[in-house]
Parts: C-alpha cells; structure tokens; sequence
C-alpha cells in the first residue's frame, strides 16, 4: 500500500512539474514566464572612428541593443556625467545630433551611454576633431608679384598652408584681368603636396593652346576634410612689408591661429586682414605674362645721315 502511495505521489509531482514548466516562457528564467535580465546593454559607434574630423552639425550614431529594455542612450562631452543631451532610439540603433559651432576648434572626447531598465550600463567613446574653420594659404614663390612683373613660359606657384587638422587639397586658379575669366587649363586645377604645394604651368599652351599675354590674377583654394575652403590668401611679401623685423615674421600655422583662434602676432605694423589676397580688384595677386620677355632686345641705331665724319657714323672704326 505504501508502494503505491509513493508512486501515485512521485507520480502526480512529475505531473505538477510538467505543468510549471509548460506555462513558463523561458524555463531557465524565475517566476511564471517573466525574464530577469541578466546582462548589460550591447552599445557600438558606427558612424565614426577616433580621429575623425567633423564639422557644422553631423550625426553621431550606431547600434544598442539589450536582453531587456534599453532606457536611454545619452551622449556627454569630454568627461563621462558631463551629459549634453539623450539619443534618439529606433528599434536596435540610436543616433545623436550635434551642432559643432558651439566649440571652438579642437580635440574633444564624446561619451556614449547606453542604460537598460534594470539600471545596468556599457559605455563607448570616441574622439573627434572639430573643424569649422578654413585652412590658411601663404604664397611664398613668384617672390614678387603686380603687373610690373614679368613672367613668360613656365611659370611657377608655390607655398604654404594650415589648417586646424590637415589640408586635403590646394588648388589653384588664373583669372583674366580684363574679363575676370578664369583661363582654361589653371581653372582650380589641384597642386602637388597640401601643407608645402606647388604647381608649375607652361602659359603658352594655355587658353585654348594660344600663349598667354597681358595682365592675370591667382587664386589660390585650400580644402580640409572638414569641407571647409579659404576665400583669401596671403603673399609673404606682403607680410615682410608690415614686419617690424624682416628675419622674424610669422609662419603660416601662427596666421592660421591669428585668423581663427584668437592668437596674437606679435612684430606687424598693420593687420593681417589689409594685406589678404582676394578675386576682388584692389587686392588680387596679379603677374603680367609676356611671352617674349625672355627673347634678346636689339637696338638699331641709323648713322648720321649725309655724314662722312666717323664720329657720327657709330658702326666705324675707330671711335
């Protein structure tokens, strides 16, 4: 009697077993079905990498997701806590909005937070250089320049630039002076190098294949990798004609940080935005073009008509 007693008890608890398990959603979670979360959020940063440059607004986003509920994603600046604003959340990814112009240039770390409803946290980070500023460009080779210059042929451009993070491109451009026409062939044509460049054009094949002649102006454009393009340069002539000290003038990396970060130059008797090289009349870099400036002049002198006498006659001898 008791044997079966035993076996109808052990019988009906494997029953009650069988029915426990059978409700529950998850059988290796606790409570009737509900799970507990055991894990801390999955959080990525897709959009960029460290070292990036941005620029303007920009959208920095990636992927969260969690065994549980994501709460919230928020994003800080330079020190985790520091929180700026909240992500938005779309299904397994987030993405954040920031408007760069508020800081000035430079380096800034972001903090990327993702919590679940359970409180449990994962953090990313990641940093980026912001960018707002155009790159500066100082033209050092023609070491002169104006319309009283000559130049025939080959006919070389070159310099400096410097930029918050790095130049990507510099180009270059020759304007008619008396249409403002940019000239076929030197139409933002890209120079060799970025931070040193230089570009060297034959000005007789140009336009078409007609020799260049008469008076022109230079453009010079530099882009960063932020997107951002100078809309002036600078000539170094320029810049010893207003140095207290000619052999202690500025770089092109102190003008870029007096142009856009505030930083004094010392040694100048006028500012640096009177010297700016521009497409506007009054200040554009011109050269004059003269494809026979290089070819031997000769001087025919006729003697003294109706004269005998050698001294009036320059081609007898003696004299």
């Amino acid at each position: 009697m008791n044997k079966i007693i035993k076996f109808v008890g052990a019988y009906l608890f494997l029953l009650l077993t069988i029915f426990i398990l059978s409700t529950c959603s998850n059988p290796f979670t606790a409570g009737l079905g509900d799970k507990v979360d055991l894990e801390d959020p999955q959080l990525e940063i897709t959009s960029h990498h460290n070292g990036d440059a941005v620029g303007s607004t920009f959208d920095l986003a990636g992927s969260v997701k969690d065994d549980g509920l994501i709460e919230s994603v928020t994003i800080s600046l330079n020190t985790e806590g520091n929180v700026i604003g909240s992500a938005t959340i779309n299904d397994s990814s987030w993405s954040y909005n920031f408007d760069s112009t508020v800081l000035t240039d430079g380096d800034y770390e972001f903090f990327v937070v993702a919590k679940d409803n359970t409180d449990k946290a994962v953090s990313r980070k990641v940093l980026l250089t912001v960018d707002n500023n155009p790159p500066t460009v100082l033209v050092t080779v023609p070491v002169k320049y104006g319309i009283s210059e000559e130049f025939n042929k080959n006919i070389t451009i070159k310099g400096d630039a410097a930029d918050t993070t790095r130049v990507k491109e510099v180009r270059i451009s020759l304007y008619d002076s008396l249409t403002d026409m940019v000239i076929s062939g030197v139409d933002n044509v890209p120079a060799t190098g970025t931070s040193s460049w230089y570009h060297i054009f034959d000005s007789s094949v140009l336009d078409g294949g007609s020799p260049l002649i008469g008076d022109y102006y230079f453009f010079v454009e530099a882009e960063d990798y932020s997107g951002n393009t100078n809309s002036y340069f600078y000539h170094f002539d320029d810049i010893l004609g207003i140095a207290l000290d000619p052999s202690d003038t500025p770089n092109v990396e102190q003008i870029n940080a007096a142009d856009y970060q505030a930083s004094p130059v010392s040694g100048l008797t006028a500012a640096l935005s009177s010297i700016r090289k521009t497409l506007a009349s009054g200040s554009q870099m011109e050269i004059n073009i003269n494809p026979d400036s290089d070819q031997p002049q000769f001087t025919i002198i006729n003697p003294a008509e109706g004269s005998m006498s050698p001294s009036d006659n320059i081609f007898s001898s003696p004299q």
